[in-house]
């Protein structure tokens, strides 16, 4: 008779591959930790993206990165059960491996829940718990040696920084594309954020803007830094950890609907604001919903209009004097 999670003691699951996708489910370790005191987590990290995401992490023991399969058929018997976190894991090599001591994502049933809450509702329900108490924020664990090193790229450069994360995954991916690089359907055009910076720093003369990304991003970096030549370009030079550690040296976050948006809403005291084209953002929008996260959708990312975007940077930032 398969084991419940009621009654295991060391359980494994399979990390997505993807760094929003993983952030998605970090609330989830530490509920089972915080009503399962005992309960030993081990994480399968698909990719290293994945497995920096869950550096550090307390409420995990061990963390496999990418094992293969002869690796995970050797501890399979170590574990009383294995459990799905989230829905790209449904026939993974490794999660067949565990065969009947698996328990499998749950069909979506809860509409408008956000993948967060119906994770953390399902397995609250197998459990018996409740989440009335709980705090579903993201967690992330950079290090004194992270704080350093954004102390170190932000240093003489002022203390009021905004941030733009302007690519997203499928732009990354057709970076060598020769027709429109820049455009995606999930990708707010540059010029819309050029527009928007001219407007920002003539209202506040001081700020500066920090741009965030990957190497794939790094051309769309340089062709916003000749327009708006004081940014300070931070693109492929953070790891995920440096990236939380630089949401606290922010006022604001501004960003398309990518990994770093959701790194950006571990912290709670940040103001986050989210463009979306296209995904629904009640599944995969900033997350805990609270009055300092602000989400722009439009099936035509295109049409959010940089007026709005703006009103709503300077009510966020209300408590910074503009521009007489």
């Amino acid at each position: 008779m398969t084991i419940s999670l009621q009654h295991a003691q060391n359980v494994i699951t399979i990390s997505p591959m993807r760094l929003g996708d993983t952030l998605f489910c970090t609330p989830l370790f530490r509920f089972l930790k915080t009503v399962r005191p005992n309960l030993q987590i081990d994480v399968i990290a698909q990719t290293p993206l994945a497995a920096e995401a869950l550096k550090y992490n307390p409420y995990i023991r061990e963390l496999f990165v990418q094992p293969s399969l002869e690796q995970v058929t050797a501890m399979a018997d170590r574990y009383d059960l294995g459990f799905a976190i989230h829905k790209e894991t449904r026939q993974n090599p490794y999660e067949i491996l565990f065969q009947d001591k698996w328990i499998s994502y749950p069909e979506r049933q809860k509409e408008g829940l956000h993948v967060t809450e119906y994770l953390l509702s399902f397995y609250a329900e197998q459990l018996d718990e409740s989440l009335a108490n709980f705090n579903p924020h993201y967690d992330l664990f950079p290090q004194t040696e992270h704080h350093e090193h954004i102390q170190q790229l932000l240093n003489s450069h002022g203390n009021f920084f905004i941030g733009y994360h302007m690519g997203c995954h499928g732009l990354a991916k057709k970076r060598t594309r020769l027709w429109n690089p820049y455009q995606h359907k999930k990708a707010w055009p540059i010029q819309s954020f050029l527009e928007l910076s001219k407007q920002l720093k003539y209202r506040y003369p001081s700020i500066r803007i920090v741009l965030t990304g990957s190497k794939a991003e790094e051309a769309l970096g340089k062709l916003f830094c000749k327009k708006i030549p004081d940014t300070i370009n931070l693109i492929n030079q953070t790891s995920i950890l440096d990236l939380a550690a630089l949401m606290s040296r922010l006022q604001l976050f501004l960003s398309n609907d990518t990994g770093a948006l959701h790194v950006a809403c571990a912290n709670d005291q940040l103001p986050v604001i989210g463009l979306f084209g296209g995904s629904d953002p009640v599944l995969t929008g900033p997350f805990p919903r609270n009055k300092k996260r602000h989400v722009f959708f439009n099936a035509d990312i295109a049409k959010i209009s940089v007026e709005s975007v703006f009103q709503a940077i300077c009510k966020a930032l209300s408590n910074y004097s503009p521009r007489p």
